[in-house]
């Protein structure tokens, strides 16, 4: 968490679910109230962490298949033939009928020598020659707030390619609300 002091206040406060709560740019004291900290900043920004245990609002299931067969990404690092992974999100953050409206960015690279028909839903592609940048959105539990046809699958990215010899990087998925 970072708390911007701009106001240079001596004391500032925040509502957290956090545990174990760490200052992580200087030696400003705190107080825990139940779910209040009150921070003795000393006119400056506070910057703190903390653990949970509260159950993420967003889940993420992620699924490879390799010739139209479902595998563990183990399985298939290296080998050749139509690959396609699929990340679905799940918002388990809801009031009433609506899902709180999170935001998903995606964001992963290839080797454009190593992929051939590179496809992605929901998303773009870009090419700098060597690598292929790949980004995409999605918005978990808007189709169901909203019951829109046209949004139904908009809680998923498929991203699907030819290899010869699948290389993987990593997958970065930053949610927001």
């Amino acid at each position: 968490e970072h708390l911007i002091n701009d106001l240079k206040e001596n004391e500032l406060w925040d509502e957290t679910v956090l545990e174990d709560i760490e200052n992580l740019n200087g030696y400003e004291t705190f107080a825990v109230d139940g779910s209040k900290v009150t921070w003795q900043a000393n006119n400056k920004d506070i910057y703190y962490r903390g653990k949970t245990t509260k159950e993420l609002p967003v889940e993420m299931e992620i699924r490879y298949t390799l010739n139209g067969e479902e595998k563990p990404v183990e399985e298939i690092i290296g080998k050749s033939g139509q690959v396609e992974i699929e990340l679905k999100y799940i918002n388990h953050s809801k009031v009433q009928d609506l899902y709180t409206p999170f935001v998903v960015a995606v964001a992963t690279t290839l080797d454009k020598s190593k992929v051939e028909n590179l496809q992605v839903t929901n998303g773009k592609t870009v090419s700098n020659g060597r690598k292929i940048a790949v980004t995409a959105v999605a918005a978990p539990g808007l189709y169901e707030s909203l019951g829109i046809e046209e949004l139904k699958d908009v809680d998923k990215v498929k991203i699907s390619f030819e290899t010869e010899k699948l290389e993987l990087n990593e997958i970065y998925s930053i949610v927001t609300p």
